[in-house]
């Protein structure tokens, strides 16, 4: 297995999405190649580069006081 071969699936791999035995199998090659081995943690890294950067543009909803919201509600 080289390493262009897995280099298509290896978004879909780190999202979970392959079967469990092209997951051993991807994760034993990985084992005894170094460039795939790279190629992982390369995408690893701008994998969560990127879930950092939408964390930081996301605008956080204040959650709602549930309690306020209820007594308000018994009360008016």
């Amino acid at each position: 297995m080289s390493n262009d071969h897995i280099k298509s699936e290896i978004s879909v791999y780190l999202a979970g999405g392959l079967t469990e035995v092209r997951n051993r199998q991807i994760e034993a090659h990985v084992a005894s190649c170094e460039k795939c081995e790279h190629a992982i943690a390369k995408a690893r890294t701008k994998q969560a580069r990127v879930k950092r950067e939408a964390l930081k543009k996301a605008s956080p909803d204040p959650l709602p006081n549930l309690f306020l919201a209820r007594q308000g509600k018994e009360m008016g």
